[in-house]
């Protein structure tokens, strides 16, 4: 387990429930962010991406033709830490979308 010596800090900040997108704005909307994100990473496994790079050339263009596609994805979260990833961005994208 994780055990550690009582330094007298305070236990960390958490969220306590879900906040719906009409009750925060600004900087109270990004704090909640914040906490949530934390919260979520410190009580999972570390995710393990996938990275792929793919370079190819169009003979025909010459030195113009030197191209580089590359990309990363998430490989393996914890389920149930996938699920509450999914909530949380779509909370955020109506969000967004009722702030605008």
């Amino acid at each position: 387990g994780r055990g550690g010596v009582d330094m007298g800090d305070h236990p960390p900040i958490t969220p306590c429930r879900a906040a719906h997108p009409q009750e925060l704005s600004g900087d109270m909307a990004r704090v909640y962010e914040f906490v949530v994100r934390h919260f979520i990473a410190s009580v999972s496994e570390d995710a393990v991406w996938e990275s792929t790079r793919i370079d190819f050339m169009i003979e025909s263009l010459g030195d113009k033709g030197k191209f580089t596609l590359s990309g990363k994805q998430v490989r393996w979260l914890h389920p149930v830490l996938w699920s509450l990833a999914i909530i949380f961005a779509s909370w955020i994208r109506f969000w967004l979308r009722s702030s605008i």
